[in-house]
C-alpha cells in the first residue's frame, strides 16, 4: 500500500487501530501472530503479564526488561535487540510511558533493518514486517499516536527523533486499570504534556482543520477532569491524551517541547519540563494578536475566559503536584543555558518545536524567562 513519507503530511490522517476501556487488552485475542516479544519498563503490573499470557496461551511469548534507563539513547538499545534476534517475534508489545513506547520502536527498526543508519538510511524503502503493540501506562506522553521515536543523541548532549510514518503503531491499548495507579504527580506532568500537545498545535504554523476539532474535544475532557474534586475518569483522561497525541503528531508542537527536549540531560522528565514552561510558552506566544486570538477560541471551548485563568489552573495542578517547586530552579537553569548560543539552536532546530507560531531565537527565549 502506498504510504506517503513526507514528514508533515497535510493530508493524512492516519490512525491504529484502538482497543479502549475496561478489560480492552482482550482485544488482542484476533490478532493473527506466533511469536509474541513484550517490551516493558523496570516495572510492570503482575495483571498485565498473565492477561497478556491468558490472551496468547497457544503462542510463544517473551517478557524483556528495556535495556535502557529513562530516555532511549543508541547506545543502550542492544541489549533489548539482541533478545528479540534470539526470539524472533512477529508480534512486538511495547508496555509503558513514553521513553519505553520511543525506544521498542526503534529496536523494532533496528531488528528488521540491523544496518539502518540515522540521517542516511532513505526512510520511504522500509516496510516492516513485524506487527508493532502499544500499551501506554501514562496518559499523556502521545508515543502511541505519533510517528516518531525521539531518542537522546549522548554525543551532542540533546534530543532528536526519527520521524517515519511506519513507526506509528498498528495497534493500541487504551485500558484505564493501567493508569489509574499512578501518582498525582505522573498523572499531572502527563496530563499536561498531552494539554500542551494540543494548546501547542492548535496554533501551530501547521494547519489541520480535523485536527482542530480532536484538540477541542480533548482539552475539554483534560480540563473538566483536571477541575474535578474527586476521582478523576481515567478511561475519559486516557481519550483525551490520545487526542492530543493525534494533533502532536499531525501539526507537531511549538517551544514548551523543543525547550524539554534540550533538558532531558539536565535530569528533567521529558512532562515535568514541559509543565514548568507552558504558561510562559504559551504568554510569550500570545503576544501575537492573531495567536492570542486562537488561544481564547481553544479555552472558550473548555469554558476558560482568558490565558491568565487558564495559568491560575495550570499552577494549581503544579503545586498540588509538587511540580511547582522546580520552577524556580528551571528558571535559572535556562537563564545558564541560553548564553550558550548551541542551546539555543537546538531548541530553534529541535523537530517538536518547527510548530511555533513564533520564531525561536535568543531574544525569544528572554521574553520567555520574563514570563516564567
Amino acid at each position: 500500500m502506498w504510504n506517503p513519507q513526507r514528514i508533515y503530511a497535510d493530508y493524512l490522517l492516519r490512525q491504529p487501530t484502538i482497543f479502549l476501556g475496561k478489560d480492552s487488552i482482550n482485544g488482542l485475542a484476533g490478532i493473527p501472530c506466533s511469536k509474541i516479544s513484550v517490551i516493558h519498563g523496570s516495572s510492570i503490573d503482575k495483571s498485565i503479564i498473565s492477561s497478556l499470557e491468558r490472551i496468547f496461551k497457544k503462542k510463544s511469548i517473551y517478557f524483556n526488561k528495556r535495556s535502557w534507563n529513562g530516555e532511549p539513547s543508541l547506545n543502550f538499545l542492544a541489549g533489548t535487540i539482541k533478545e528479540l534476534e534470539k526470539q524472533i517475534p512477529d508480534v512486538i508489545i511495547a508496555i509503558g510511558g513514553g521513553s519505553v513506547i520511543d525506544g521498542a520502536k526503534m529496536c523494532r527498526l533496528y531488528y528488521e533493518y540491523p544496518a539502518f543508519e540515522v540521517g542516511k538510511t532513505r526512510l520511504n524503502q522500509l516496510e516492516f514486517s513485524t506487527r508493532f503493540i502499544a500499551i501506554p501506562t501514562t496518559i499523556g506522553s502521545g508515543a502511541e499516536a505519533s510517528s516518531a521515536a525521539v531518542y537522546i543523541n549522548e554525543d551532542e548532549h540533546k534530543k532528536e527523533m526519527i520521524v517515519f510514518h511506519a513507526l506509528q503503531p498498528e495497534a493500541i491499548v487504551l485500558d484505564p486499570a493501567y493508569v489509574s495507579n499512578a501518582s498525582y504527580r505522573l498523572i499531572a506532568s502527563s496530563g499536561i504534556d498531552a494539554m500542551a500537545h494540543i494548546l501547542e498545535g492548535y496554533v501551530s504554523n501547521i494547519n489541520n482543520g480535523i485536527c482542530d476539532i480532536l484538540a477541542e474535544t480533548g482539552f475539554r475532557i483534560l480540563v473538566k477532569e483536571f477541575n474535578k474534586t474527586g476521582d478523576m475518569d481515567f478511561e475519559h483522561l486516557q481519550y483525551a491524551g490520545y487526542l492530543g497525541g493525534i494533533v502532536q503528531n499531525h501539526c507537531i508542537v511549538g517551544a514548551a517541547h523543543g525547550i524539554a527536549h534540550q533538558l532531558s540531560v539536565d535530569g528533567y522528565s521529558h512532562g515535568e519540563a514541559v509543565s514548568l514552561v507552558l504558561n510562559a510558552v504559551i504568554k510569550a506566544n500570545a503576544k501575537d494578536e492573531n495567536i492570542c486570538r486562537k488561544y481564547n477560541q481553544l479555552l472558550e471551548c473548555a469554558g476558560m475566559g482568558s490565558i491568565d485563568e487558564f495559568s491560575k489552573f495550570l499552577d494549581n495542578i503544579l503545586e498540588k503536584s509538587g511540580i511547582g517547586t522546580r520552577k524556580s530552579e528551571l528558571k535559572s537553569l535556562i537563564q545558564c543555558r541560553i548564553k550558550d548560543d548551541s542551546f539555543v539552536q537546538n531548541i530553534a532546530n529541535d523537530q517538536g518545536a518547527k510548530g511555533n507560531p513564533v520564531e525561536i531565537n535568543k531574544e525569544y527565549l528572554e521574553i520567555l524567562l520574563g514570563e516564567m
